[in-house]
Parts: structure tokens; sequence; C-alpha cells
């Protein structure tokens, strides 16, 4: 017990009187908060996911469950709560309606929304309510606890900027593989869409953020940043950088990854785990998963790289906060939401072309990782719905 080993009470007044008792008592209270766990809160209609979050943090911290909002707001008023991982789509009442009255009931508590669909305007809105951070789904590991510890040990009243990018160029392959090594070395979400998806009528994401790699084959990326009311800007961007709305990052050579990435993190922010001046080895990952994302695996890339696969596997991960399994599902997964948005391909077709066995295997990924059907997410990207939290 955190107590053990203290003077008793009375012994401590008649020596020291009652402004030394007083202090002794702050620090009696600092070191029992220190030596409790926190708590977190999974709330989630998808048994398998509250069950995945639990799996996750119930060696470091104390996990609860609910699957709807009103289960979770009685958790909250009955007992202490540090963190709350709350599911956008909510069964009966949104995810954002959710999150305002969880503060409503405890504006100490720090929430962080999960959502399958990109979208800024969700974000936004999620933090001007209060969210502390906005996670899109699938997410991996360390990414999780990466947001889960800087909602418990950031600096106090903080609150993470709300910032989207996304990633473009006539190549899908390349647009997906650079959108999801971004996201996961840099604390914003990154997604990726061809000129076309961007385009096309319907419900527009607002970006921060878009990095253009029309002209990636000459070596030259076009990167443009957005003004606009979210603040972001200033919080993205590192200071001295990029006093415009559009500037070109130079290359030493054509498709070169590695090259993009030590300049983007010149630009970006990154995650502390994460180096500025990745090794070659991630820029080679990355053209190998880019060109053939359908058909790879860690095993081939460890070959085509002459290396073992657990020397690859320990590196990758080094370098870009994932594993190289993960990433190349990521990929296979981002690919899959482009073509769901942009075209009207059947379930069978897309399948195939992202490297799952059937529709039902892809399906059931999807799901697993995504957090809803792909026929789900192809209407909740159509509709906008996703961005209002319905």
């Amino acid at each position: 017990m955190f107590w053990q080993g203290l003077e008793p009470f009375g012994t401590v007044l008649a020596a020291n009187g009652p402004e030394q008792v007083r202090h002794s008592l702050v620090a009696v209270k600092r070191l029992g908060a220190a030596s409790r766990r926190s708590t977190i809160l999974t709330v989630d209609d998808e048994p398998s996911i509250r069950s995945a979050i639990c799996a996750i943090f119930e060696d470091e911290f104390d996990v609860l469950e609910a699957q709807d909002g009103q289960t979770a707001l009685d958790i909250v008023r009955s007992r202490r709560v540090d963190v709350v991982l709350l599911d956008l789509r909510m069964p009966g009442v949104s995810g954002l309606t959710v999150l305002e009255r969880l503060l409503t009931v405890n504006r100490d508590v720090k929430v962080i929304l999960v959502t399958a669909v990109d979208n800024a305007r969700t974000a936004v809105a999620a933090m001007k309510i209060g969210a502390s951070d906005y996670l899109t789904k699938p997410f991996d590991t360390a990414e999780l606890f990466g947001v889960v510890r800087h909602a418990l040990h950031g600096p106090a009243g903080h609150r993470t900027q709300a910032v989207h990018a996304v990633v473009t160029g006539p190549e899908i392959g390349v647009c997906t593989s650079v959108a999801v090594i971004l996201s996961s070395r840099c604390g914003i979400t990154v997604e990726a869409a061809t000129p076309e998806a961007l385009n096309a009528p319907g419900p527009k994401n607002d970006h921060d953020i878009s990095i253009d790699l029309s002209s990636f084959g000459r070596g030259l990326v076009r990167v443009a940043r957005k003004f606009g009311d979210s603040g972001a800007e200033s919080a993205v961007f590192r200071a001295g950088t990029a006093a415009g709305r559009v500037f070109d990052v130079l290359l030493p050579a054509s498709f070169d990854f590695t090259g993009l990435l030590r300049e983007l993190s010149e630009i970006l922010p990154l995650r502390p785990t994460c180096s500025p001046r990745p090794q070659d080895l991630i820029g080679r990952v990355i053209a190998r998963v880019a060109a053939d994302y359908s058909d790879t695996s860690v095993k081939r890339l460890a070959n085509d790289l002459s290396m073992s696969t657990d020397h690859l596997s320990r590196a990758f991960r080094d370098e870009a906060a994932m594993t190289a399994k993960r990433y190349i599902v990521r990929v296979r997964l981002e690919v899959a939401k482009c073509l769901l948005r942009a075209t009207g391909d059947k379930m069978e077709a897309i399948a195939s072309r992202v490297g799952f066995y059937d529709a039902a295997h892809f399906s059931h990924v999807f799901h697993e990782l995504v957090g809803v059907s792909p026929g789900r997410y192809r209407c909740l990207a159509a509709t906008g719905a996703a961005a209002m939290g319905s």
C-alpha cells in the first residue's frame, strides 16, 4: 500500500503543525494517484472490437466495456474513468451526441473518437466539442497506445488538432502506400484518393493538407496547405517552413520514397518513436508494396531484400511504427476503401484486386479492422452520413 511507512496523523500534527500536515497529505494524495492504474472505457456495439481493446490494454490499465452510449454515461457517472474510446457509429444515438453528454457528466475525462470513415468535418466537430483525439480504423496497437498515453500524460487541457491530409496521384498503389506510412509516422489522419475520386460529385472532405504525387516519377511532389477555420494549419506545419499555400518538394530521384519521407519529415510532425531520417529500407519496402500490394507478403519482401523475415520485421517496425505485415494489410484495405468510394465495382472484383481469396474473406477482414462492412462503408462514404456521426 502507498501509505505504508507513513507516521500516524496525530504524531505528524503534534510535531509539525497544520501547515506541514497539509503538505504531507498533498504528498500522500499524489503518491496514491501515481500508484493506481488508469481506467479505460471502450464504447462500441461490436463485441469483437471491445474484446480486442481489452486484450490490448488489460495488462497496463483497468478496462471497462459499454455496448452503447447510455451504458457509457452510466459508467462515467458511477465511477472514475480516465479515457474513453468512443465509436462514432453508435446505435440509437450518434457518437458526437454521446461525446457531448460524456463531457457534460465529467469535463476531465479524455475522449478519443474512433471512426471507420475519414472525414475532416467529423474530426473538427469532435474537437470543437472537446474530444482529445480522433482515430480512423484500422489502426495498429502502437498507434492506439500512443494516442491513449498522450491523452493521459499530455499537457493539461491539451486537445489534439483535427488534421486531415490527402495523398493523390494517378497510381493508387503509390498513393495508398505513402498515405498509410505517413498516417503511422505522423500524428495526423492521411487518406489516399485518385484525382477522379476527388473531383467526383457528392460529399467532399475538407483537407488541411494535399500531397500530389502526379509528378513523383519525375522527382517532384507538390504539397498544398489550406488556411481554414480549423486552426490546424499552424499546428501541423513546423515553424519556419512553407510560408505559402503551395510549394514543391524536389527529390534526388524518381519514385524516391525514402527521400519523400525525409523531406516531409521536415514539414510534418512525427511521432516521438520515428526518426526524421528513415533508413533506405523503409523506402524499398514501400516501393515493393506499392507495385505489388495484392500479391506480396513479409516472406516475399524479405527474399527480395535479401534479409531474414525477423530482421525485416524489426527494422521496419522501428522506422514505420507498425509491423510489415500490418502495413501490407492496411495498404490493401486503403486501396479497397478508395475503390469503394470511387467505383461501383462488385465486392468480388475489389476483393480480387486487393489480394483476398474471395468476397467473403475480404468482407470479414474489412469488417474486423475497419468496423463496418464494405457495403456499409460505401454507403457512408457516398451519403456523407459519417460526417455528422449518423
